[in-house]
């Protein structure tokens, strides 16, 4: 079964980016969102960039925050 992208997991892609601000293109769904929340798992603070889909980016940017990063 694949994972579902669209809700964080454990991730190990990155040890630490505490104090790192990272900026995620494409991160209100698919790839960028899966990448928006691996940068939360690791402590970084993300920079949402968005097309079209402000609800989607909004809902990431709120489970980001949830997860203890800044978005």
């Amino acid at each position: 079964m694949k994972p579902d992208i669209a809700t964080p997991e454990k991730s190990t892609a990155f040890a630490t980016l505490a104090g790192q601000r990272i900026v995620v293109t494409g991160g209100s769904t698919g790839i960028g969102r899966a990448i928006a929340y691996a940068v939360a798992q690791a402590q970084g603070d993300v920079i949402l960039h968005f097309r079209q889909s402000r609800g989607a980016a909004e809902q990431t940017a709120s489970r980001i925050r949830e997860l203890g990063s800044r978005c």
